[in-house]
């Protein structure tokens, strides 16, 4: 089939959830920090010292006059999360690694509860001292967990005025209103010794989900149209091919290359003249294959004994019922039984009603599917946070922590570092969970750069890294676009960086085809078929990366990652990710939902760093049960795994690509795109790190 020319559109990949409103922030000298593991003060609120002890009540810094729009009423209620901090923080982190590193004489020698609250949590005194302030001025504690890691208050405005000495504001922060202290927020000195973050003050940042759907774009008024009607299957069938269509739709591919069309005009240097049409979407037992674990998974190495935990927010009422239903249709052999899954539901600041997010149970569902997918002998635990916030996520991960619910937590969502993020409340859970002996992973996102895309609405308008994959206590994952053959084998991997050109009609002189005010096309003379841009076209999508301008570079990634890389903010800093699996969505991974709304269900490609972190924690729970132990804190061992352990994603020789066709369009998508500030490179880089795992030589080199 010859590429068809059809309407002038923009290629755009239907997230499932919007990037977080983008907000400007300070920045300032990363060399500020002397010890690894702790936050510069290249971000406000970051904190400055090795004992990461900043002030917990910094304005963000888009609370500016120019922003505030009014006051918030002194009645209207407010939910007040204040973190109080660990003691002997820095022995805190000296501990981690040496329970974590397997050269270590104390390797797997995890804390009990009863060591951490003696060595590091927060004491009652701690907990007396901020209660007694927080009622003095009327605020009612909600909650304190056993651990005292918080307090959960709520008040009103004026009551919250009154604790913290600050009025509280309404500002525009690009076009979102959000609210914030007008004036710089205080405490007593004995009661701020204590107290290590402050959460509601200003309305938390709202994480986001990592996935992405293809199929879909979006044209340049605004309207959408689906590229490949046909690409979804509803109860297990297929639909009609281009049912009622004068030119059909190419057919997604079910394997690398299955359906191909041919590329006229030509497109670009050493692209080749047939391209493969997008992926359906990958099944389990394709995934396995690729990975090289579907030997393992077939002789029992398959995750038994390992509990995975999944933090989302909220929590689809379908969710087990869509994964037992896509189980049994993809992966017969491996049926996802009740007694493996359990629900849990964080604490909610303000008991709100949950919503029908449909971008939060996608995310839902490709988490368990890909972590059944990937490792369909471990048990799961999915933990629903009553929203999206920095408050409701931290308290439902630390439920996990404290009941010590699995030994691995797939979390994957985020917003770029270069937003106000609440860094200190964050370092301090994942500190708090590696101690214990629970590996946190979490996806290193699905803008790239954020700061590559034409589009400004998506462009950050500066190079970061994503929050809070950036931690230097978490393994970040990012993503790779991979081809998979029709006998599930490996063909290759690029990291996951997409760019795409449309089939467009230009002037034959190769000039635009002129429009009238309107944006009507004009007669201009005889035209011609092109490519818009030209190739490799522009940047849609890809996974995050990058050098953290909040972090200091870990000791584990000393000497591992290039100092090119590390030096970028001026002094060694944490580089993102860790590792990567799949992710790209147009060679991506099959799920099966039930829409909230209609009831009905089907299956869909999707793709994301949300799909490559569930992907890469599976093949750990493998590798957790082949051990025989606890991982924990996985990184210190996965940097120093020999190279035979790792995939490394390297550019393709040729340029690889997809074809679009569909009613209203013709593109070309470009795999492996270079166009960004993070690449590919030879060894380790900055979108997929170490690699992918190389099947059973990874897992079995696990210790």
């Amino acid at each position: 089939m010859k590429l068809r020319t059809l309407s002038r559109l923009t290629l755009g990949l239907a997230t499932v959830s919007g990037l977080a409103a983008l907000v400007a922030c300070s920045s300032g000298d990363s060399s500020s920090s002397t010890t690894d593991n702790t936050p510069a003060a290249a971000v406000s609120n970051a904190p400055t010292a090795e004992t990461a002890e900043a002030n917990p009540l910094d304005r963000p810094s888009w609370a500016t006059a120019e922003r505030l729009t009014g006051m918030v009423d002194d009645t209207e209620s407010v939910s007040i999360q204040v973190h109080l901090k660990l003691h002997n923080y820095q022995a805190a982190v000296d501990e981690l690694y040496a329970v974590s590193d397997p050269t270590s004489a104390t390797y797997g020698q995890f804390l009990t509860d009863e060591e951490f609250l003696t060595k590091y949590a927060p004491t009652a005194s701690d907990v007396a001292i901020v209660r007694a302030h927080l009622e003095a001025h009327g605020l009612q504690i909600t909650e304190v967990p056993d651990n005292n890691m918080y307090i959960q208050a709520q008040g009103t405005s004026a009551q919250v005025k009154s604790a913290f000495s600050t009025r509280l504001g309404h500002y525009n922060v690009s076009g979102v209103q959000r609210r914030g202290p007008v004036d710089q927020p205080s405490l007593p000195a004995g009661i701020l010794d204590v107290v290590g973050g402050v959460l509601g003050l200003s309305n938390s940042v709202k994480l986001a989900p990592h996935n992405i759907r293809s199929g879909s774009v979006q044209s340049i008024n605004g309207t959408t149209t689906l590229l490949d009607p046909n690409h979804t299957a509803t109860d297990g069938g297929t639909a009609d091919a281009g049912a009622g269509t004068a030119a059909p739709p190419t057919a997604c591919s079910q394997f690398w290359n299955q359906n191909t069309a041919t590329v006229e005009p030509a497109y670009g240097k050493d692209y080749p003249a047939t391209t493969s049409s997008f992926l359906c979407g990958y099944t389990p037992p394709q995934i396995r294959g690729a990975y090289g674990t579907d030997s393992l998974v077939s002789k029992k190495t398959d995750g038994t004994g390992v509990t995975i935990a999944i933090l989302d927010a909220y929590q689809s009422p379908t969710l087990l019922a869509d994964a037992q239903k896509y189980a049994l249709a993809h992966d017969p052999s491996h049926p996802l039984l009740s007694s493996q899954f359990t629900a849990v539901t964080g604490p909610a600041t303000q008991n709100p009603e949950p919503p029908v997010d449909t971008g939060w149970y996608g995310e839902q569902t490709l988490d368990v599917e890909a972590i059944h997918a990937s490792a369909p002998g471990a048990n799961i635990v999915f933990v629903g946070a009553a929203s999206p916030t920095d408050q409701d996520l931290t308290a439902a991960m630390n439920v996990i922590i404290s009941k010590r619910l699995a030994t691995m937590i797939s979390n994957s969502y985020g917003s770029p570092e270069g937003q106000a993020n609440d860094f200190v409340v964050w370092q301090q859970t994942v500190l708090h969970a590696g101690l214990k002996g629970i590996g946190v992973y979490f996806s290193s996102g699905d803008s790239g750069d954020f700061n590559s895309f034409a589009d400004p609405s998506q462009n950050l308008g500066q190079v970061s890294a994503s929050f809070p994959a950036s931690l230097p206590h978490v393994t970040a994952v990012g993503g790779t676009s991979l081809a998979i053959d029709s006998s599930n084998s490996y063909v290759f991997e690029t990291g996951w960086a997409t760019s795409y050109s449309i089939l467009a009609p230009e002037l034959l002189d190769g000039g635009a085809i002129p429009t009238d005010d309107a944006g009507n096309p004009l007669d201009g003379g005889p035209t011609q078929q092109a490519w818009s841009p030209a190739a490799p076209g522009q940047f849609g999508g890809g996974a995050g990366g990058g050098v953290s301008l909040v972090y200091t570079q870990p000791r584990y990634q000393k000497k591992l990652v290039p100092s090119a890389l590390a030096n970028e903010p001026g002094a060694p800093a944490r580089v993102v990710p860790d590792v990567a699996t799949l992710a790209d969505p147009y060679t991506g991974f099959l799920i099966g939902e039930t829409d909230p709304t209609s009831g009905v269900y089907s299956e869909s490609a999707i793709g994301g760093t949300s799909l490559a972190c569930p992907l890469f924690v599976g093949i750990m729970a493998l590798s957790q049960q082949n051990a025989g132990h606890t991982l924990g804190f996985a990184n210190a061992q996965l940097y120093a795994l020999k190279s035979s352990a790792w995939r490394d994603v390297v550019s393709s020789k040729t340029p690889e690509a997809v074809n679009l066709i569909g009613t209203n369009v013709t593109a070309v998508v470009t795999l492996g795109y270079h166009g960004e500030t993070i690449d590919t490179a030879v060894g380790y880089d900055t979108i997929t790190g170490l690699g992918t795992p190389n099947g059973s030589t990874f897992v079995k080199a696990m210790k």
